[in-house]
């Protein structure tokens, strides 16, 4: 007989690993170099793409992406306003901004993803 779910502590697990993986770390990482720079925003461009045809809500989207530019040592910020996205990346302060946009596939709501 399978055990039964505790959905309380299911939600706290949940909320704890996104707490781990969304808050910065305590020391902030070593500027990037120039070569890996936009290469590196492109792919957290594409995290965000992705994430977003996964389901993800905008909210919850610009929440994890103004985070995830600062363990690459940059910062990031996005806006997603259907059916694009818009991304601006800076490798340092006063630097000149790296902006990608991007057009948002179009997403379906798949309740089996989201239960799996």
């Amino acid at each position: 007989m399978k055990k039964p779910i505790e959905p309380e502590k299911t939600l706290r697990q949940a909320v704890s690993s996104i707490k781990s993986i969304t808050s910065p770390p305590s020391e902030p990482k070593q500027p990037i170099n120039d070569d890996e720079f936009k290469p590196a925003c492109q792919f957290v461009a594409q995290v965000a793409v992705q994430a977003h045809s996964y389901g993800a809500s905008y909210v919850r989207l610009n929440e994890f992406l103004a985070q995830l530019p600062h363990l690459f040592g940059f910062k990031g910020q996005m806006l997603a306003a259907a059916p694009f996205a818009f991304f601006e990346f800076q490798q340092s302060a006063g630097a000149e901004p790296y902006r990608l946009t991007y057009r948002l596939p179009a997403t379906s709501f798949e309740l089996t993803k989201l239960s799996t």
